[in-house]
């Protein structure tokens, strides 16, 4: 994920409008594991676990998360549906935590894209989302890095069948849930 993100901004959407005037961007290489895909399937939080490097001029490049979680399609506060990631790292002593949010609205098919690949996300430093601000923007996953990632994707436990058959499962799971906030229920007012 990469985008457009400013130091002294609070807000993502203001983040990205001053990151885009300065040139600043933050970029994340990240890695999603889910260690048990029958649960993460049954659990309404979808948890998972992320880890990977962050680049941000203003801090470093190649920064190693130690610790990192997502949530897909799980709840919100509204009835709909979000994904929400977790990522903390270090740099010279310093601990920041990224977090990002996309939000599902159902109101419309032609924003579902969007919707779905951009990350409205705020750099805290500290080792958590309560610490200050320290940057915000909006990260995007461009349509070549989704299809390379979905294409990465690899079962490992359970019986060479279960792993083999893991990425179909959850391109099915990913494809229903998107159905459902977009497609399978009544539209929410805001």
């Amino acid at each position: 994920m990469v985008g457009w993100f400013a130091t002294g901004a609070h807000d993502p959407v203001i983040g990205a409008r001053l990151g885009e005037v300065r040139g600043t961007a933050l970029r994340v290489r990240a890695t999603v594991q889910i260690p048990d895909l029958p649960t993460f399937e049954r659990d309404d939080e979808h948890a998972g676990s992320i880890s990977g490097t962050v680049d941000f001029a203003a801090i470093g490049s190649g920064m190693r998360a130690t610790r990192g979680e997502l949530h897909l399609f799980s709840p919100d506060d509204d009835g709909g549906k979000q994904m929400v990631y977790g990522l903390t790292f270090h740099h010279d002593g310093e601990s920041y935590h990224l977090s990002g949010r996309k939000r599902l609205t159902g109101f419309s098919l032609a924003r579902a894209w969007w919707e779905n690949t951009a990350v409205y996300a705020t750099l805290h430093r500290g080792p958590e989302a309560r610490c200050p601000v320290l940057a915000a923007g909006i990260l995007r996953v461009d349509v070549l890095a989704l299809f390379g990632m979905l294409s990465t994707l690899r079962g490992t436990g359970g019986s060479a069948i279960e792993r083999l058959s893991a990425p179909f499962r959850f391109g099915r799971f990913y494809a229903g849930e998107l159905w459902d906030s977009y497609v399978g229920h009544k539209h929410r007012a805001d």
